[in-house]
């Protein structure tokens, strides 16, 4: 909460936050072990999304077609907060804190760059996938068309 009110304080103030703003702050245990508290839930909240799995003898084509998007969607958005300037901010306090283990944790813990490449990967093969042939098939023709293909 520190940290967005800073971020707060500074926009209405017209300028950048700094790590120098945390400057008396860096030496306050209390406030590190908050700042590196928060990081280990992120991390957490994280490992909930990058371990999801889905069993695919279960379900449709679609279904995993579906799973695997909404997967990317969800570590983008994962990824996107990771790059927002109070989070940025929050690791660089830690480590200029040489708290090296909390955000070198944090790093390798949620799994977050493992998962990405597994989802992509994924989806470069359902992505060629001619699914929708085969659902949209009126005809035996087109179903044996869309099958060949498959």
């Amino acid at each position: 909460p520190e940290i967005v009110e800073a971020f707060e304080k500074a926009r209405g103030d017209g300028r950048q936050v700094k790590i120098e703003d945390f400057e008396d702050r860096m030496k306050d245990t209390t406030f590190l072990n908050q700042l590196q508290s928060g990081v280990n839930k992120w991390s957490k909240e994280i490992q909930r999304i990058t371990k999801l799995q889905r069993d695919p003898t279960t379900g449709s084509a679609m279904q995993e077609i579906n799973f695997w998007l909404g997967m990317e969607k969800a570590l983008n958005d994962v990824q996107a907060q990771l790059q927002k300037p109070e989070i940025q901010m929050t690791m660089n306090l830690l480590k200029g804190a040489r708290r090296f283990m909390a955000t070198m944790s944090f790093e390798s813990d949620t799994g977050l760059k493992p998962a990405m490449e597994k989802v992509s990967n994924y989806l470069n093969l359902l992505r060629d996938f001619p699914i929708n042939d085969l659902l949209v098939a009126t005809s035996i023709e087109q179903v044996t068309q869309a099958v060949r293909v498959i």
